[in-house]
């Protein structure tokens, strides 16, 4: 994924899931930053989860009042 920034909308659960094993090289989520990031979005209460083998995370994840869990 590549964007500015990454957020769920209010009171929303946003989900990724991605398998893998470790005899592979699948199950990766890649998050990139594109320019830069325009403050903290007009969003509350949301949940974010990444769940991969493999999380690579260089970009701006924001979820305001709400939660962010990568495993």
């Amino acid at each position: 994924m590549a964007a500015s920034r990454i957020f769920p909308l209010s009171g929303q659960n946003f989900e990724i899931r991605v398998p893998g094993t470790d005899d592979d090289t699948t199950g990766t989520v890649r998050i990139e930053q594109i320019g830069t990031s325009s403050g903290t979005p007009l969003s509350a209460d949301g949940s974010l989860s990444i769940s991969a083998r493999n999380i690579v995370q260089g970009g701006t994840l924001l979820a305001p009042f709400g939660t962010i869990k990568l495993t």
